[in-house]
């Protein structure tokens, strides 16, 4: 397993930006986060975004 998710993000950096910025619980802000990092390319592997989201990659989030 390479550690990069199979997925296709379709909203755009400044879109996801303002979706998190509505998120009322941890939870969904994280999610939304993950996707936003991903989509501005600050981050390629499950092993990054969960060193910069503080989250062992064991926690699904």
């Amino acid at each position: 397993m390479s550690g990069r998710p199979h997925i296709k993000i379709t909203e755009s950096g400044e879109n996801l930006r303002e979706i998190l910025k509505k998120q009322k619980t941890i939870l969904a802000y994280n999610k939304v986060q993950m996707l936003y990092l991903f989509q501005l390319k600050q981050v390629e592997t499950v092993r990054e975004v969960s060193a910069v989201l503080g989250k062992s990659q064991g926690k699904r989030i």
